[in-house]
């Protein structure tokens, strides 16, 4: 059972660690964090959602998202 507790535990990490690199454009943002595309675009353009412009796009990654929750 411990080998079975520890496989699970090393899978939901490695799923944790694989949804940190996921990126997102504005409108995918705000979708992601359930507000509308100029909500979305305040927040970045504010700098309260760390972003990176690439190209005139913003670029979010999750990380991003989640530091602005408080989930890390």
């Amino acid at each position: 059972m411990l080998i079975i507790e520890a496989a699970k535990h090393y899978a939901k990490v490695k799923a944790e660690q694989e949804a940190l690199g996921q990126v997102y454009t504005v409108a995918e943002l705000g979708k992601r964090i359930k507000c509308g595309k100029t909500k979305a675009y305040e927040l970045v353009r504010a700098g309260i959602i760390r972003s990176q412009q690439v190209g005139g796009r913003y670029i979010v990654s999750e990380r991003a998202v989640r530091e602005w929750m408080g989930d890390i």
